[in-house]
């Protein structure tokens, strides 16, 4: 048996996890209807800072109408070598509403794998994300979002 939150493999002996600590037991089953993720590629189209970041503030009130827990924002990583002006100026504009309260919780592309804290943290809520083409991937041109 594997863990349902982390993914390892288990003991059928023991009630928790030894790599995640949690609990073993079964798990609520996934409402079929509500997908858990929303994939929005803000780059499309080539937008300006400004029109990716209220594009992306439309899509995320559309998604939290929809009730969808997670965004995968794709917004690229930029030709520059050191990362583009939209991956720069959306990252930031999320930060802000992380700390306002807007969103729940920000994590970028490369923090998307169980070793990083806010890659435990998504992971520990959806587990079903590990099946996500992004996940272990160091993917500096995506932000996940996941909706309050």
């Amino acid at each position: 048996m594997n863990c349902p939150v982390c993914g390892n493999p288990t003991n059928p002996s023991r009630s928790t996890c030894e790599f995640c600590n949690e609990p073993l037991g079964k798990r609520p089953a996934k409402s079929k209807n509500k997908p858990l993720l929303r994939t929005i590629n803000i780059k499309e189209n080539l937008p300006t800072a400004t029109e990716a970041r209220e594009r992306m503030r439309k899509e995320i009130q559309s998604a939290r109408q929809a009730k969808i827990r997670v965004i995968k924002l794709i917004h690229g990583y930029g030709s520059s070598g050191k990362g583009g002006v939209l991956r720069q100026k959306l990252r930031h504009s999320l930060r802000k509403m992380e700390k306002a309260g807007e969103v729940e919780h920000v994590m970028i592309g490369e923090e998307f794998h169980l070793e990083s804290e806010d890659g435990r943290f998504f992971l520990k809520r959806y587990p079903e994300l590990t099946s996500d083409s992004d996940y272990n991937h160091n993917n500096p041109g995506i932000t996940l979002i996941a909706l309050s």
